[in-house]
């Protein structure tokens, strides 16, 4: 057997076992109490430091960026809801979790905030926790809500940055 397959099956045990023991971690961390919330500052803080460099941020990191506002709009929306929020502060509580998340998150990696150049993420983050929100309301599980407004605010996230999309710029 050569060294390369040596490397490459050594490799893939590993990455199979590290994702087993990462899994488990996980499960028992949903457990604690505001388990979700550490899982999720959690990645934000991986992410955070794998993405850390200077270089301007590429599609993919849109695509992560996009991923995380969505996630975290839902979430702080579906927070908000439990804890009996009204539907307005619910909305404004998920846009804020979305907009400043990134907004840290780019000023922790010391590159320009992405909020700066894609005006979209306000206004796809509204619109995600409306529908998230109007879902809740109507009688549909939690789980349909939220995936339905992440959904949402993904793919008009990527869609305003294939399509070069903006809101009108004043003045």
């Amino acid at each position: 057997m050569s060294n390369q397959k040596k490397k490459v099956g050594l490799n893939t045990v590993i990455s199979w076992g590290a994702s087993v023991v990462i899994i488990g971690l996980m499960f028992k961390i949903l457990h604690w109490p505001f388990g979700e919330l550490f899982i999720a500052v959690g990645l934000a803080f991986l992410i955070t430091i794998i993405m850390a460099s200077k270089k301007p941020v590429g599609k993919f990191g849109l695509i992560l960026d996009s991923l995380g506002l969505g996630f975290s709009v839902v979430a702080a929306v579906d927070v908000s809801l439990r804890n009996h929020a009204p539907v307005y502060a619910a909305i404004v509580l998920g846009v804020l979790s979305g907009v400043l998340g990134g907004l840290t998150r780019d000023v922790l990696c010391q590159v320009p905030p992405v909020l700066l150049h894609r005006e979209t993420s306000g206004t796809v983050s509204v619109l995600g926790a409306c529908v998230y929100v109007a879902l809740y309301k109507s009688g549909y599980d939690s789980l349909i809500a939220g995936i339905s407004g992440g959904v949402l605010i993904v793919l008009l996230r990527l869609a305003s940055i294939k399509f070069k999309i903006n809101l009108p710029k004043v003045g």
